[in-house]
């Protein structure tokens, strides 16, 4: 499959009507100012292991003037949970808004999507896609004592008296050739050395281009808390896939293969798609349909279980977590070989892999299934967890095992607790933010 070399980027600002709300490089809708200590649809989330939810609010119906990435202090909301009578009804009506950190949160474009961490113990890199500016940003993140700063102003301060300040400068933002940046992948050249290269494979939602950029190492040895901006962020190529609206990609850590799925599809056919990152601009992009023993009209989340050979795919109609070995034959491409498959619920979104178990969305049914990769059995539902459940991220620090769900229609975060040693196991212990709608 062809690659494209680019030469130069190019964007050309214009006029951002309401009615073409995903325009790339305009001016920012007018609306109110972001409400305090609350989000507004979340979408995108990703968990720092020293007790940190970064969550991505899209503001896709522009209320207001921007979206943003809020964080959020999970160590005290721990703390909270802890202190709490175990026999306490699982209705939460302390929402802890005071745990949304706006103090350290950024403002994004509108419609932005997803986040993914590069995270150290000094902090790491934030990476974000931003829908309706066609950006890709880049937030640096410093831990001192324990106290987190984001900083995405090309190594200056945080504009002062500025609530929610939007990132700028080359070394925050990447403008991108292609409408609709959702997904992204981030892969170190050495996932073990703080100061290795970096590489983002972006995916977009309509068309089934992937942009990879490099990014430079960050990590100042001599100073954690300066970044190292001696050089800039680079779209190097782009890599030309069957897909069509890109929605989900993950990396196996055994055989280096990447795999995406798409969203849209013609009929009889239901393909996921993958390639080798290796080998660069001579990318070749393979595909498997699984229409023929699965059937279904699109996929959308994929995931690798700890082997790096199981891969999980969600299909839709029939809803569905498919099952591929994934092990290379003797011409080192993957077999892609049918292991089972289990029914979920209605409109599966995301499935994400926590120890030996996925979990799979599913926004109709207000529902998260696990499912045990081993025996590829259902082994847990948990239904009226909030409406609109989309993304899941895992903590597993201050002696808790939770997995954090956005709830896209209600405006906040559930916290579900999933230590199988935990009197509330499977209970909603928290939720986060201001709840829009039913009162869950």
């Amino acid at each position: 499959m062809k690659c494209k070399i680019l030469i130069s980027l190019v964007c050309m600002l214009g006029l951002l009507k309401l009615v073409t709300i995903f325009a790339a490089c305009g001016e920012e809708l007018v609306g109110d100012a972001l409400p305090g200590q609350a989000f507004q649809f979340p979408v995108g989330i990703a968990i720092h292991p020293q007790g940190y939810a970064f969550v991505i609010s899209s503001n896709v119906d522009v209320a207001y003037r921007s979206g943003s990435l809020r964080v959020v202090d999970l160590k005290e909301l721990a703390n909270r949970v802890s202190a709490e009578d175990e026999d306490q009804s699982e209705t939460v009506h302390n929402y802890h808004r005071d745990l949304i950190l706006d103090d350290i949160s950024i403002g994004l474009g509108n419609f932005a999507a997803n986040i993914k961490l590069v995270a150290s113990e000094h902090g790491g890199l934030a990476v974000v896609t931003s829908r309706g500016t066609k950006e890709l940003l880049f937030i640096d993140l410093y831990l001192d004592n324990g106290n987190l700063e984001l900083s995405c102003w090309g190594g200056n301060a945080r504009p002062a008296g500025v609530e929610f300040p939007r990132c700028s400068g080359q070394a925050s933002v990447l403008e991108l050739l292609d409408d609709d940046p959702y997904d992204l992948l981030i892969i170190k050249d050495d996932p073990m050395d703080p100061e290795s290269d970096m590489w983002a494979y972006v995916t977009f939602l309509r068309s089934g281009d992937l942009s990879v950029v490099r990014i430079p190492n960050r990590y100042n040895s001599q100073n954690p808390s300066q970044p190292n901006l001696n050089e800039l962020p680079q779209m190097l190529y782009e890599i030309d896939t069957p897909a069509y609206g890109i929605d989900d990609l993950d990396r196996s850590n055994a055989s280096g293969f990447v795999y995406l799925t798409s969203r849209y599809t013609q009929s009889q056919s239901n393909p996921v798609y993958y390639f080798d990152p290796t080998l660069g601009v001579d990318t070749k992009v393979y595909s498997h349909d699984l229409y023929p023993d699965m059937l279904g009209r699109e996929t959308r989340g994929v995931a690798f279980a700890g082997d790096g050979y199981t891969l999980g795919v969600l299909i839709r109609d029939p809803d569905t977590l498919v099952f591929l070995d994934t092990t290379p034959d003797a011409s080192g491409l993957p077999q892609n070989n049918p292991l089972g498959q289990v029914v979920v619920g209605s409109s599966p979104s995301r499935v994400r892999t926590f120890g030996n178990i996925m979990f799979a969305t599913c926004a109709i049914d207000d529902a998260v299934y696990l499912i045990d990769i081993t025996t590829r059995r259902m082994i847990g539902i948990r239904e009226d967890i909030c409406r609109g459940l989309y993304d899941v991220g895992f903590y597993t620090g201050d002696s808790v095992q939770w997995a954090l769900i956005t709830c896209y229609e209600n405006n906040t975060v559930a916290v579900l607790d999933i230590d199988l040693g935990s009197p509330r196991y499977l209970e909603v212990v928290a939720r986060v933010g201001e709840p829009k709608g039913k009162d869950w």
